[in-house]
């Protein structure tokens, strides 16, 4: 129905202590970052701009800009501008994704299929090697269909940009921060490319990014703009929203609009995640 939001609820986890003895601890919040939409639509295309910064040996940042344009099922507008959450965290990791995500002809889910590798606390970069091994198996179908119903974003793909991107974040067995991403790429006839995924891990010397969807435009203000990293250090959430309204402009300047706001932040450490930011995501 139009208007109506997911949100999650409060739900068991169970915990091992020190003898491997599991108890169930009721009433602990899993605070989901879920899905807002101000109208239902399908055929979703999504031109993100997502940020993740290692501060240092202790924190993460996540930011994203938070609408998608996609085929209204109310009203039939083909280029609908919607409100969508990017960001999906559960204790003390998160889950971000740009491009193709969502396909109702196939029951496919990106973020559903992210937030089910969330619940099973694992490190970051096991949770994206689970991940990466079941979307290079929908792969084959996923093209097919998208090339039938948006043919449009089909041939961007045979241009370069990603089908598919995304990332974790989260804390190693060491507790060091980490970020890991992967994405997909066609070539100009059309078949995939297996890109290998980054990591990054924050340490005391220096700032750590990650920018996933639309980046050019940071890339080039971080290279001509050095001192980008000592802000982060000094006011985190205010540099990922300076980074990611880069992106937003120079959509509004191409007459794209496909990145836009609300903006989220989250800040994540090992003690669990702080939305600093809301707008677009709301915890329960």
């Amino acid at each position: 129905m139009p208007g109506k939001s997911r949100w999650s609820s409060l739900e068991p986890r169970i915990v091992a202590d020190r003898s491997f003895q599991f108890l169930r601890v009721l009433a602990h919040q899993l605070h989901w970052l879920m899905l807002a939409l101000v109208l239902e639509v399908c055929s979703i295309a999504s031109a993100t701009t997502i940020v993740a910064l290692a501060i240092d040996k202790k924190t993460i940042l996540i930011g994203a800009d938070g609408i998608v344009i996609g085929q209204s099922k109310a009203t039939g507008n083909p280029n609908e501008r919607v409100p969508f959450c990017k960001v999906r965290c559960v204790g003390h990791s998160c889950f971000a994704a740009s491009g193709r995500y969502d396909n109702d002809t196939i029951r496919y889910d990106l973020f559903k299929m992210g937030e089910r590798e969330l619940r099973r606390n694992i490190p970051p970069e096991m949770a994206l090697n689970h991940l990466r091994k079941k979307v290079l198996q929908i792969m084959p179908r996923l093209l097919l269909v998208s090339r039938q119903e948006t043919p449009l974003a089909y041939s961007r793909w045979l241009e370069g940009r990603p089908v598919i991107a995304f990332l974790f974040c989260g804390f190693d067995a060491y507790g060091i921060p980490t970020i890991v991403n992967w994405q997909v790429r066609l070539n100009s006839s059309g078949e995939v490319i297996r890109e290998e995924g980054q990591s990054k891990r924050g340490g005391e010397e220096q700032v750590r990014g990650t920018v996933l969807g639309w980046s050019e435009n940071i890339a080039a203000y971080m290279t001509q703009t050095p001192e980008w990293a000592q802000h982060a250090r000094t006011d985190p959430i205010k540099t990922v929203r300076d980074l990611i309204e880069i992106e937003i402009s120079a959509s509004e300047t191409a007459g794209r609009r496909d990145v836009g706001e609300p903006i989220c932040i989250v800040t994540l450490t090992a003690e669990g995640f702080h939305l600093d930011a809301p707008d677009a995501c709301k915890a329960q």
